[in-house]
């Protein structure tokens, strides 16, 4: 089952726990939050950062699926 946190990168101790994550195989992807204002901004940013196929919308609907 996939699961999705969101912390800030700011610590040493966030740093190695995201280092033990992807060393067992998780993903780990970068957001820059200055661009997230918007819904829209939200939307697109997560399209662009987790490489979703042109085919999904930029709908909340879509990013929960």
């Amino acid at each position: 089952m996939p699961w999705v946190v969101i912390v800030t990168e700011g610590t040493a101790g966030i740093r190695r726990r995201l280092a033990g994550l992807t060393a067992r195989g998780g993903l780990v992807h970068h957001f820059d939050a200055r661009g997230l204002m918007t819904a829209q901004a939200v939307l697109c940013t997560s399209a662009e950062v987790l490489r979703f196929p042109g085919y999904v919308g930029r709908n909340w609907d879509a990013l929960v699926d």
